[in-house]
């Protein structure tokens, strides 16, 4: 896939209908290409998956990988309605790479969950991911020097969310922003600096949560490969299973 088109309407995929009594359960499968703007993707009865094979052990969720291929667009607007819908697999995550740093992401899929992976230079943004019942969202920064990601809301029920980036992860837009939410109960884990670089960190922004369920409270992990002082906002190498995120961001 290729355009120049730089507007919000650059290019949009549909599988499926959404007119009542559709009945299509097709899946969207995505592969490497350049979208100049938005590149919007809407499955009503199937999945959105990554089309080429994607080396988990090596080349993606480890330090240190290297993209395979990798889907450019300026943001990424994805939504699946199927009950089992899932945005990319655990196998083979959904890879991509941003075209500025004020590009951005916003993902909807329901029990399969989100499994996506962005590389490149730029920094993205994901306004937010949702995943329902034991979904799990996985959303990652892999290696690229400089690459930050900052996840606005993250939530889904009973799943895990893991948030990672080699260099910095950033929770929050300053205004807002929540990981988990009062009806999650599964684990979350933020990882910063996993490639042991210049200091990268975990920060929470002004007004942001990480809120695991109050009744039980699964673990909160917040880590970062160099360890130093835990401050209010900033964790780079920290362990919170017994302290709640929500108090720290609080502080």
């Amino acid at each position: 896939m290729q355009t120049a088109n730089t507007s919000a309407n650059a290019a949009t995929i549909t599988v499926n209908s959404n007119s009542p009594g559709g009945t299509g359960t097709g899946d969207a499968i995505l592969g490497a290409g350049n979208v100049g703007g938005t590149l919007t993707v809407n499955t009503y009865g199937g999945n959105i998956l990554w089309g080429a094979f994607v080396d988990t052990l090596l080349g993606n969720n480890p330090v240190n990988g290297a993209a395979p291929g990798v889907l450019r667009a300026q943001n990424y607007a994805f939504t699946t309605t199927a009950p089992t819908g899932a945005i990319g697999t655990e196998t083979s995550p959904i890879q991509t790479d941003a075209l500025s740093n004020t590009a951005t992401a916003t993902l909807t899929a329901r029990d399969g969950g989100i499994y996506f992976t962005d590389w490149g230079a730029s920094d993205l943004t994901v306004l937010s991911a949702t995943a329902t019942g034991a979904g799990n969202v996985q959303l990652i920064a892999a290696n690229a020097g400089g690459s930050d990601l900052k996840v606005v809301n993250a939530t889904t029920a009973t799943g895990n969310i893991f948030l990672a980036a080699d260099d910095s992860l950033l929770i929050g837009d300053g205004v807002g922003g929540v990981i988990g939410g009062d009806a999650f109960s599964g684990t979350i884990t933020l990882l910063g600096n996993r490639d042991g670089g210049n200091e990268q960190t975990v920060t929470m922004n002004a007004g942001s949560l990480v809120k695991p369920a109050t009744t039980p409270r699964p673990p909160s992990q917040f880590s970062s490969p160099r360890p130093t002082t835990m401050s209010p906002t900033r964790h780079s190498r920290a362990s919170c299973s017994a302290i709640s995120p929500q108090v720290l961001a609080e502080k």
